[in-house]
């Protein structure tokens, strides 16, 4: 049985020529520490105290505890034993505190974050009792100076290197040795770019609400600004928009955000330096909320009349009920009602885009029972608020077998309609702002004027 100090901690590793049974680790007062079972292919292995760690390799026959190192078992005794009365090992683990390490320190003199180009100099500090003792960086391939002793005891060892954006991230290392023991600290470095943008990626708005973008430029050159910010969907160019330029920021306003704004934006900045123009693009995402949106319906009347109603919702809704006047439509042999996933075109600003929604449909077999002036509606409801749309149907007063030119008239615009699928006729339509949770009749409405024959 053997122990080594790592990392502040004590190793004890315990090995037998022939592991059979269950070994166990015991402290100076024989308490059972942990203990690992023989299983394949891996071991069961448990730690009775916390921090504490225990593993077995099966193909050396060792057994390694790992303990913190603290006033109570630095120096102490530890025994291991190879099944209950078959074998045993101690071992008596004494420290000397004149060979005490005292965590290493890492300073700079640069301004944090480093910036990119510049030189940067790191000096790790330890204070290690003793001469046989060594400190190191560990900063993969960035080349540092030798370490320097100051009266026995404090050691330094400095790393002078050219910061670079690629090094962003790194972790480096100074590490602490002395004999079997060592301990260490550890820096992640952060370098940005001279010239760099900084912005949100993910901006949010509610319907109607006021929302503000913004992006922050860092530059050391002489002169520099911002251009017109760029508004995509999905990779579709829809449109620039004009911020304002206070300092070395862009701040674009939304007054009144609607789904028609959502997508990605990208703020564009500019530099002239030594060098020449430079350019530079960072880009944020606009989520808008809201109640459901309508964004297209149509109606088909032969053979059967149906009406679909083509909306967004984000949040998702979670009620989508049909009413014929004032009564909830239910699925029955007259009226048929389906919901489905969708993707359609959605004019943007003026710009054809495929949009990802719902459509939902309701499908009358029988239209010759629907009275005169009936209304049907679609009511829609998310977390946000509620919106309806209603299709308004005047139907043709007189019989089809009796001569009349309103019926020829209707006759006609139902072939065409057969024709195309779908005919929008008289469409009025108006809007009401809602609250959250308002389910009232101010809620968004929309309405469909159409003859049925």
């Amino acid at each position: 049985m053997t122990w080594d100090i790592v990392n502040s901690h004590i190793k004890l590793n315990c090995k037998t020529d022939n592991l059979q049974f269950k070994v166990l680790f015991f402290d100076a007062i024989e308490r059972e520490y942990a203990f690992c079972f023989i299983s394949f292919p891996k071991s069961i292995c448990q730690a009775h105290f916390t921090q504490c760690e225990i593993s077995q390799n099966l193909l050396t026959n060792e057994t390694q505890l790992t303990i913190p190192l603290n006033n109570e078992n630095g120096n102490s005794k530890w025994t291991c034993r190879h099944g209950y009365n078959y074998e045993e090992a101690t071992v008596h683990v004494q420290l000397d505190e004149k060979h005490d390490i005292i965590t290493p320190e890492i300073r700079t003199k640069q301004t944090w974050p480093f910036e990119d180009g510049s030189v940067v100099e790191l000096t790790c500090l330890a204070r290690i009792n003793s001469q046989a003792a060594s400190l190191n960086w560990d900063c993969t391939d960035i080349e540092t100076s030798t370490h320097n002793v100051v009266n026995c005891t404090h050691y330094s060892t400095k790393l002078i290197y050219t910061a670079t954006v690629k090094d962003n991230g790194r972790v480096c290392k100074c590490i602490a040795t002395m004999g079997t023991a060592s301990t260490s600290t550890s820096i992640k470095l952060e370098i940005r770019k001279i010239f760099s943008l900084d912005i949100y990626h993910q901006f949010e708005c509610n319907n109607s609400e006021e929302v503000q973008l913004s992006c922050t430029i860092s530059s050391n050159a002489l002169s520099f600004g911002f251009d017109s910010w760029i508004h995509t969907y999905k990779g579709v160019f829809i449109r620039h928009v004009k911020g304002t330029n206070l300092g070395n920021k862009s701040v674009l306003l939304i007054n009144t955000c609607q789904f028609y704004d959502c997508g990605k934006y990208t703020c564009r900045a500019w530099e002239r330096g030594e060098n020449g123009l430079k350019w530079i693009q960072e880009g944020g995402e606009l989520k808008v909320r809201g109640p459901p949106f309508v964004v297209d319906t149509y109606t088909v009347s032969t053979p059967v009349l149906a009406f679909a109603v083509k909306f967004v919702s984000q949040p998702t809704a979670y009620f989508l009920e049909w009413y014929t006047s004032d009564d909830v439509v239910n699925s029955s042999s007259k009226y048929n009602q389906t919901t489905t996933n969708d993707t359609f075109t959605v004019f943007m600003h003026g710009v054809p885009v495929a949009v990802a929604g719902y459509r939902a449909t309701l499908t009358i077999r029988s239209k010759e029972e629907m009275e005169t002036d009936e209304q049907v509606s679609l009511v829609l409801i998310n977390e946000l608020g509620k919106t309806s749309y209603s299709f308004k149907l005047w139907i043709a007063p007189f019989e089809e077998t009796e001569p009349n030119i309103y019926n020829d008239i209707i006759a006609d615009n139902e072939e065409i309609m057969s024709i195309r699928e779908h005919h929008n006729l008289d469409i009025e339509i108006s809007q009401v702002e809602t609250e959250k949770d308002s389910f009232d009749d101010s809620s968004n409405h929309f309405e469909h004027y159409m003859y049925v024959d």
